[in-house]
């Protein structure tokens, strides 16, 4: 399958993925997609280049949300992950879930994520890694 999105700019983002459950942009040009193969892929909108492909999960990328300089990935492997929105290195893994997790939402300073293990949690991101496993 090839991903072809319609940026403002009328060019195309061409790219093989699987499948894209996971879409944001994140800033006027910059977009993040996530993908059944557990990679996420940064595109700028404005020359619809690629700028970076990380493989953040061991299964497909399900959600991202934004956190300010930060953002969140959820996945299959029924884990979250904090990444540095700049250095793209991943602050924290955050466990809790015990199916897959099927969206992320940014909430002040918490995420809440919603899984198929039926739950719905709710993190503190102020706690520090410690308070958090």
């Amino acid at each position: 399958m090839w991903l072809s999105l319609y940026p403002p700019s009328s060019r195309f983002i061409t790219g093989v993925v699987f499948l894209i459950p996971a879409l944001m942009k994140v800033q006027k040009r910059l977009l993040l997609s996530g993908s059944a193969d557990g990679q996420l892929h940064f595109w700028d909108l404005y020359t619809a280049e690629p700028l970076a492909i990380i493989q953040p999960h061991d299964g497909p990328v399900n959600s991202v949300a934004l956190a300010g300089r930060r953002f969140l990935t959820g996945s299959n492997d029924a884990v979250i992950k904090e990444w540095d929105l700049v250095t793209l290195t991943c602050l924290r893994s955050l466990h809790g879930h015990k199916g897959p997790i099927r969206q992320v939402k940014t909430l002040l300073h918490h995420v809440v994520s919603c899984s198929d293990d039926g739950f719905i949690r709710l993190w503190d991101l102020t706690k520090t890694l410690e308070d958090t496993t």
